[in-house]
């Protein structure tokens, strides 16, 4: 049995309904799950690549982390 379970990116953003609009048409990947404020994506069958969970944040971020 193959597993799901696999890499993926969380990315926080002002606003993720519209974020994940262009990534889904840019990467050509699939939304399989929106809960209040994200939005996963995941490749379409036949593409490889890591899911994407797309994290609204309501502020704005004020320093870089490293």
């Amino acid at each position: 049995m193959r597993s799901s379970i696999g890499p993926s990116l969380t990315l926080d953003c002002a606003d993720s309904v519209r974020l994940a609009a262009f990534w889904r048409e840019a990467l050509g990947y699939q939304e399989v799950a929106t809960v209040d404020n994200f939005v996963v994506l995941a490749p379409t069958s036949g593409l490889a690549g890591p899911k994407l969970a797309l994290q609204g944040v309501p502020e704005p971020r004020t320093s870089l982390q490293r």
